[in-house]
């Protein structure tokens, strides 16, 4: 290497270096800022309130920007609420434990157990044998099985679990350097790839522990004494979630990924994928009667609990919780001895639980501690009380914009970091417009999961960008469409009546 070369490479780092601590430093400047101003504007509101805007702000910047790393960000609560005397250290620290905490761990372990039994493998290869074998009719079906496993397991652990089929999809079709189908399968591969890691954020949606941003919302809802049942969101939400995925294959495959038949994918390969397959095995069977055990517990708890003549018999029906029936789950799978053939060990060590999202966890955890300092510090009250001046806007026109400024906003920004920032202050505003206040946070945090157009809006977005058949310009140019048309859908079903 040269001087003029090693110079180069010697500044760059320096500029790169210089540009990381910017931001780093940007998060508490800040939120400085944002105390100083509030304070000149509300020289009579509390200081817990100015302090938790001070935090609130330097933990937005940095989650925006991801200056530091996620995790790290989440952790600010516990230093600085007590810190600045806004709560105490066992008030700051509870949020970590939260139910919401442990309903998101006993799902990610189902998922595991999908992945070590291979129970994903086979459920795919059925989901796929109802559709045909063209191109569009192959992404349909890797799309619907996708979204239909992601209204149960997070949006990450289904991109995930569906990709070794994606690849082996791809290697049949001849995708590769030196194949003769190199070119006319292109199309095919990014759209199917794109495909699985859209309908795995969409399919998110649906349901209450389909994402961590759900997750979140549920568990602050609850906090504002409005508890939402299982069958109740998913029969507001699917509906928009399946008119959204059937754009998105149609965005996908005939507008921007035209793909011709390609002679290996026929259904010869789906007859032979399906001959492969042998009997289901006994860890199999118990990992499927846990999952569908699980999920009906999940959608019907309220109708169980809420049923006068079960409450009679067992009064303890009323406590039950959806946390208590994914612990539940997850405890089964990590003690009841069933595989015979290793020595009656359960179907999940501990050692699997390394493949946790503690990091998500760490992020739920912050950002409901977060949350609860709004509202205890009453920066809440004074935010919606700020926000009947804009009474004079039509509502429609805020949902829209709102809507707008998340969906972009999640493209930069960690999707459950977006919620955990916006929902709390929506909140308050909605009460300020003397709204509901289901109709500004339900559109939001429906948004928050719907950055499509950069690989770090989602980890299924970095997850099949990561296997290097498509450039940032191909997702930017299918993203941005999905992301209008998520806009305008979620903006047109929840429009205000």
């Amino acid at each position: 290497m040269n001087s003029s070369e090693h110079a180069s490479k010697e500044t760059t780092s320096i500029a790169s270096n210089t540009w990381s601590w910017t931001w780093i430093a940007a998060g508490p400047l800040l939120g400085l800022l944002s105390w100083y101003c509030f304070d000149r504007f509300n020289p009579d509101a509390p200081a817990a309130a100015k302090s938790t805007l001070f935090v609130g702000v330097w933990m937005a910047c940095w989650w925006m920007t991801e200056a530091v790393i996620l995790e790290a960000t989440a952790f600010l609560p516990i230093v600085l609420l007590p810190l600045l005397g806004i709560s105490k250290i066992q008030e700051a620290t509870a949020a970590y434990a939260d139910p919401s905490v442990f309903l998101y761990l006993g799902g990610f372990s189902i998922a595991i157990a999908f992945e070590k039994t291979g129970l994903h493998r086979r459920g795919a290869i059925y989901g796929l044998s109802l559709f045909g074998t063209s191109p569009s009719a192959i992404v349909a079906g890797f799309m619907m099985s996708t979204m239909l496993l992601s209204f149960w397991i997070s949006n990450t652990a289904t991109a995930l679990l569906m990709l070794p089929l994606v690849r082996s999809v791809l290697l049949i079709a001849g995708e590769g350097d030196d194949s003769p189908n190199r070119v006319q399968t292109r199309n095919f591969g990014i759209a199917l790839l794109l495909g699985v890691a859209y309908s795995a954020s969409l399919g998110g949606m649906g349901t209450l522990v389909g994402t961590p941003t759900n997750v979140f919302f549920r568990s602050f809802m609850e906090k504002q004494g409005t508890v939402i049942g299982f069958l109740e969101w998913m029969y507001d939400v699917v509906p928009c979630v399946l008119l959204i995925t059937a754009i998105c294959w149609f965005w996908l495959c005939k507008v921007l990924f035209v793909s011709k038949p390609i002679p290996t994918l026929n259904s010869d390969w789906i007859r032979n994928e399906r001959a492969s397959l042998t009997k289901l095995s006994s860890a199999e069977s118990w990992v499927l009667g846990v999952f569908i055990v699980t999920g009906l517990s999940w959608t019907f708890r309220d109708v169980i609990s809420n049923s006068s003549a079960i409450r009679n018999l067992y009064p303890g029906v009323s406590n039950i919780h959806d946390s208590m029936i994914a612990m539940t789950a997850m405890v089964f799978l990590l003690t009841i001895p069933i595989r015979k053939n290793v020595g009656g060990q359960p179907i999940l060590s501990w050692r699997d639980m390394d493949k946790l999202p503690w990091g998500v966890i760490l992020l739920l955890g912050g950002g409901l501690s977060l949350a609860g300092a709004v509202q205890t510090s009453g920066l809440g009250g004074i935010i919606g009380e700020s926000a009947r001046h804009l009474k004079g806007i039509p509502i429609g026109l805020s949902l829209l914009l709102i809507i707008a400024m998340v969906v972009f906003l999640s493209e930069l920004a960690s999707n459950i970091a977006t919620a955990t920032t916006v929902i709390p202050i929506l909140a308050e505003i909605a009460r300020g417009l003397d709204v509901d206040v289901s109709a500004l946070t339900v559109p939001a945090v429906l948004a928050a999961s719907c950055g499509f157009m950069l690989p770090v809006a989602t980890p299924p977005n970095a997850i099949v960008f990561g296997e290097k058949r498509m450039t940032s310009r191909d997702m930017m140019r299918a993203g941005i469409g999905l992301d209008i048309v998520c806009i305008l859908v979620i903006w047109l079903l929840w429009f205000p009546a």
